[in-house]
């Protein structure tokens, strides 16, 4: 791909026009710069959706517990042992 971008510095970007013009090859280290950026945001992206699924999981198990409802598993569990449900909440969410 070859295609060409004008860009300009206004007033208050003049020290990063500078740096810019001092870079030999200036639409690498442009593109460069972009591709740090999106794989920046394309992980906080990725660290969000996890947060929110763990909160989702966190408030399943909440409410499960508040109505003390059960999950009949393959495995005996003791009378006294308290409901772990962290595996039927992955299973939902296919983690």
């Amino acid at each position: 791909m070859a295609d060409k971008v004008m860009i300009s510095f206004g007033k208050k970007y003049e020290k990063e026009y500078e740096h810019l013009m001092k870079k030999p090859k200036r639409s690498n280290y442009i593109a460069e710069l972009i591709r740090r950026d999106r794989l920046e945001i394309e992980a906080e992206r990725a660290e969000y959706e996890l947060m929110e699924l763990e909160q989702i999981k966190r408030a399943l198990k909440s409410v499960m517990d508040e109505y003390d409802f059960s999950i009949k598993g393959s495995s005996q569990t003791e009378p006294d042992e308290v409901a772990d449900y962290s595996d039927k909440i992955n299973d939902l969410f296919n983690v």
